[in-house]
């Protein structure tokens, strides 16, 4: 009778899962509950087994041990399109869609409405697709007819959600659905809540812990592969969330920076950059940087700052304006060039620009420099291999062994892999795309701190292009601020800022 009373309180259990991996304990028998209409994050460090997890509820991954419950029976999905058939949908990280299909395409995709000969209805693909956002009240930023390349990403996870919801999802698991959102798009916390008062249940998994406390019911933690513990939102703090995700005080994992004035250094100019225009996207743009400081850009998505870090890597065409390194004009006509004057590149998307996924740690990271060390022919992989070992070290990457294939790593030991690749060519500038994008707080910390030291000794130069304002406020000695392709103000004096007067100026309004 107690368990048929368990059962009956919710819409999904899990015991006792266990999940390994070549080389990796993912997870060491984690349970897990939802409820009917409430919002469950799901957190942890980079590593902690959240993505697994959610993968075998989905049928992405076989379970080893262990059991799951789906109102009240059991169930073991083999593949997502069982989930799916069980009313279990998941927007990943890594979005699905295809861009030159517009928004109606995307969401019924491969459910079109069809008529004689197999040929799409699309007045009628038009007419449900319609008819979904009015069913869950939804005020989209786009139009049905757009192209899906021509919205934002923030928009995009909104399409995900809207093709999730069209097979009639009952269970609704978003993986990171804000990595790369600001602040001004409510749309998605506004569809949160309408699917909470039409009884749908969210797995919610993010590093935003702010969000987190706002908009979640419950929160269950996991560190190493075990659960810590599950506990209602409104008895936590940010402070003792991050507790249960390191098993750390906050004051313990935190980085304070020294940092001199920009006024009491001795200062060489590295980069400058004058009049940068990039397609219809940036226009007129002029900044430098200078040795032994880390420069801030930031802005609202579409205010170009990937345009920018991707047309000084050599990726977009420039359409005009100049660019200078250590005081000689740069011709860039591909991403050599720009490596061959000591130009590095982390990008946004590492998984897709940054990884080879199938290939091992030691082979990503040595992939920047293999060239520079083949002797008659043969590859000097004793020598390749020790600098491979001193960025592992350096960066602590967590990882069984060097063979590795690095899309076993979690988000944050990727990102390390990617920054690991270009520290070892000892980069005279090093542009940082997005790099927190997906990343949990203790990750954070420690790429901060790894910015700053490689500007310690003033013999490089950090560019720091980001949405999060924090990571600019703790990270940057000057921050550019981009609206609309342009820049409209410099900060100087980063530190004394706070994260409201720094959005304020994201916004267009500056002091």
């Amino acid at each position: 009778m107690r368990e048929a009373k368990r059962m009956s309180e919710f819409i999904m259990e899990l015991r006792n899962i266990k999940k390994s991996f070549p080389g990796v304990q993912a997870l060491r028998g984690v349970d897990f509950t939802l409820k009917a209409g409430e919002v469950h994050a799901l957190l942890g460090e980079n590593g902690a087994g959240k993505s697994t997890l959610v993968k075998i509820i989905m049928g992405v991954y076989r379970k080893d041990e262990g059991n799951m419950f789906l109102n009240g029976r059991e169930v073991d999905f083999l593949t997502p399109e069982q989930a799916q058939s069980h009313g279990i949908s998941m927007v990943f990280q890594e979005l699905s869609l295809i861009p030159y299909l517009d928004v109606a395409q995307n969401i019924l995709l491969g459910r079109e409405p069809k008529g004689r000969g197999g040929l799409i209805r699309y007045k009628d693909l038009y007419f449900q697709a319609q008819a979904l956002v009015k069913k869950y009240h939804i005020d989209i930023p786009f139009d049905l007819r757009d192209k899906v390349i021509s919205l934002s990403r923030g928009q995009c996870q909104i399409v995900e959600i809207l093709k999730a919801l069209s097979r009639e999802a009952k269970i609704l698991i978003l993986d990171e659905p804000t990595a790369s959102l600001t602040k001004e798009e409510h749309t998605l916390y506004q569809i949160i809540n309408t699917l909470k008062e039409r009884g749908v249940s969210i797995i919610y998994i993010s590093h935003r812990l702010e969000e987190v406390l706002r908009i979640c019911d419950r929160i269950t933690v996991l560190r190493d592969g075990v659960k810590v513990a599950t506990e209602n939102v409104d008895v936590l703090n940010m402070d003792k969330v991050i507790e249960m995700m390191t098993g750390k005080k906050m004051e313990s994992i935190s980085y304070i920076r020294n940092v001199q004035k920009a006024s009491e250094k001795v200062q060489r100019v590295l980069l400058e950059v004058k009049n940068l225009s990039i397609s219809r996207r940036v226009f007129e743009v002029s900044f430098q940087v200078n040795y032994g400081e880390v420069v801030g850009v930031t802005g609202l998505i579409g205010s170009g700052k990937s345009e920018i870090a991707l047309a000084l890597f050599g990726i977009n065409p420039i359409q005009g304006g100049e660019i200078w390194v250590d005081g000689q004009k740069l011709v860039i006509r591909s991403p050599m060039d720009t490596i061959k004057a000591g130009i590095a590149l982390v990008p946004e998307d590492r998984k897709r620009q940054g990884l080879v996924l199938m290939h091992s740690v030691e082979s990503n990271i040595a992939l920047s420099v293999v060239r520079d060390y083949v002797k008659f022919g043969w590859v000097q992989q004793g020598i390749i291999r020790k600098k491979v070992l001193e960025q592992v070290s350096r960066l602590m990457i967590k990882t069984p062994n060097l063979q590795q294939k690095a899309q076993y790593l979690s988000g944050g030991n990727q990102q390390k892999v990617v920054l690991g690749k270009w520290l070892v060519r000892k980069p005279k500038l090093l542009i940082l795309d997005e790099p927190t994008v997906g990343i949990d707080v203790k990750a954070k910390a420690e790429l901060r701190r790894y910015v700053r030291e490689m500007v310690a000794d003033g013999e490089c130069g950090v560019l720091f292009f980001s949405s999060d304002l924090n990571d600019i406020i703790q990270t940057c000695d000057r921050a550019l601020v981009l609206y609309r392709g342009r820049v409209i103000q410099e900060y100087t004096d980063v530190m004394s800022m706070g994260e409201e007067f720094l959005y304020r100026a994201i916004q267009g309004v500056v002091a």
